[in-house]
């Protein structure tokens, strides 16, 4: 079968049900770079990117979950590399009703959209090095007035 080409003339139909567990599998990883991510923001950067981060943890839940996948629509999403970023940008728009994620999803059925979203995809941010996280810690640590730690000379009062 190799000799003759025969699997990439032919290819194999994936069921549907291994394509969403790859896609599942694809969210989860998306899910996990945005909350490495999230671990090294400052509070107030948290705070100013709630909205975001909440809609990235929506979609995400609801994807998970609650969503019936249709294949159009798992084979567009299975296209972008960050189809959690997809998902997410648009699930600040105003809905009423879930079904709106057929809507959001259908957009990806036009080529141009498509590929304008495959281009755009955001660059994961890297989780930093365990070397990095121990240093930050220290010096945080360093930074704090030892607790109930008296100088010499010092009245107890």
């Amino acid at each position: 079968m190799e000799e003759i080409g025969a699997y990439e003339k032919f290819p194999m139909k994936v069921p549907l049900s291994q394509r969403v567990e790859e896609l599942k599998e694809i969210l989860e990883h998306n899910y996990a770079a945005y909350t490495a991510s999230w671990a090294d923001m400052s509070r107030e950067e948290l705070i100013k990117n709630s909205q975001e981060i909440a809609a990235v943890r929506s979609a995400y839940s609801f994807m998970m979950d609650d969503f019936p996948f249709d294949p159009a629509e798992v084979n567009n999403l299975l296209k972008l590399k960050d189809p959690l970023f997809f998902l997410a940008d648009r699930w600040l728009l105003p809905m009423e009703d879930p079904s709106f994620v057929h809507d959001i999803l259908e957009v990806l059925s036009d080529p141009q959209c498509l590929k304008k979203y495959i281009a755009n995809t955001p660059p994961q941010a890297k989780k930093p090095s365990v070397r990095k996280q121990l240093r930050n810690a220290v010096q945080t640590a360093s930074q704090r007035p030892p607790a109930g730690h008296k100088h010499p000379g010092e009245d107890a009062r």
